[in-house]
């Protein structure tokens, strides 16, 4: 999210997710206690201005969400974080059963892609953390 969002979430126990599809415009999934700090964080980013938030409470599931984010997709595959990251991982297979139609893999050959790209800012930050 950091990369696509501009957001520092810590990890929590409670999902917050963004999908960004291949074509179409990004969508969040945050629990409603979650809600005002998601939309800080949203809002500092590129998506900032009228962001697609969808709140799930504490009694309902977040998957439903995110699987109500797409629907009418045309898409097969979905691509759910590093593949390293477990916590990404354990959501992923959590969001399999309403989503049987679509194939998982880790999104590691996207992200990764971008990640080797860096703006002279990040590399200005990189080179503090080092001196530092």
């Amino acid at each position: 999210m950091v990369y696509f969002a501009g957001i520092q979430w810590e990890v929590e126990n409670a999902l917050f997710a963004m999908v960004l599809p291949a074509k179409g415009d990004a969508f969040f999934v945050s629990p409603a206690f979650e809600e005002g700090r998601a939309r800080e964080q949203i809002s500092k980013g590129p998506n900032g201005a009228n962001p697609d938030v969808r709140i799930w409470a504490e009694d309902e599931n977040p998957y439903d969400r995110v699987a109500q984010g797409l629907e009418g997709s045309r898409t097969r595959n979905l691509q759910a974080g590093h593949r390293r990251n477990r916590k990404v991982r354990i959501q992923a297979r959590g969001l399999q059963p309403h989503l049987h139609k679509l194939r998982f893999s880790p999104a590691t050959p996207i992200t990764a892609g971008c990640r080797m790209v860096k703006s002279e800012q990040e590399i200005g930050r990189m080179r503090l953390r080092i001196k530092g």
